[in-house]
């Protein structure tokens, strides 16, 4: 665990079923779901209990792990590693993030949880990390994620591995803003009540 606190190539969000959360300890500073639907990646100020107080409203993570993405290429680069302008630069890699997504009770299960917590990690990629390709690999026999990738984030097939039985799924934009832009639609679409309470302050 420590190991993964401290990974810089690795984000991790724990997913609360809102239903059993205690929510005496949630956020001071909250974001009210109907006023601020587009403002997800504000910072709140969690009371230092709260964790511990909602352990069994432990439902599934999600999941980044962030790695070079090998398609980056950067055209305005000579091969001596100067612009065009002549100056000395050096190269910025771009990151990938492969999206892992899991709710692990059985319960909360096919009620659009996975799919709100796919795009609030995504859209916190994006906005923060200015990821915007993003890959998921999903077992053959996972319907129901190979359905959310395909169908509902719009990810597009790019590989199967007959070996593993695995399908690899793409998002991919040239921007950050176009990306935020269609992960926001994505989410938008048929909103779910649950992810975050309104609270008054």
């Amino acid at each position: 665990q420590q190991s993964w606190k401290n990974d810089e190539d690795k984000c991790t969000f724990i997913i609360l079923a809102k239903d059993l959360c205690n929510l005496d300890s949630f956020p001071v500073e909250s974001v009210n779901c109907e006023e601020n639907k587009n403002d997800f990646s504000n910072s709140l100020s969690v009371d230092s209990t709260f964790v511990s107080k909602n352990l069994d409203a432990m439902i599934g993570d999600v999941n980044l792990f962030l790695s070079d993405d090998d398609d980056d290429d950067d055209d305005d680069d000579d091969d001596d590693g100067r612009n065009e302008n002549g100056e000395n630069l050096e190269k910025t890699i771009r990151k990938q993030a492969e999206l892992d997504v899991m709710i692990a009770e059985v319960d909360h299960r096919g009620k659009g949880i996975g799919k709100e917590a796919s795009c609030m990690m995504m859209l916190y990629a994006a906005e923060k990390l200015q990821i915007i390709k993003f890959i998921v690999k999903v077992n053959e026999d996972n319907h129901a994620s190979r359905h959310l990738f395909e169908n509902t984030l719009h990810f597009q097939e790019t590989n199967y591995a007959a070996c593993f039985k695995q399908y690899e799924y793409k998002f991919q934009h040239d921007s950050v803003a176009s990306t935020v832009s269609d992960i926001r639609k994505v989410y938008m679409h048929g909103l779910q009540s649950w992810h975050i309470p309104s609270v008054k302050i």
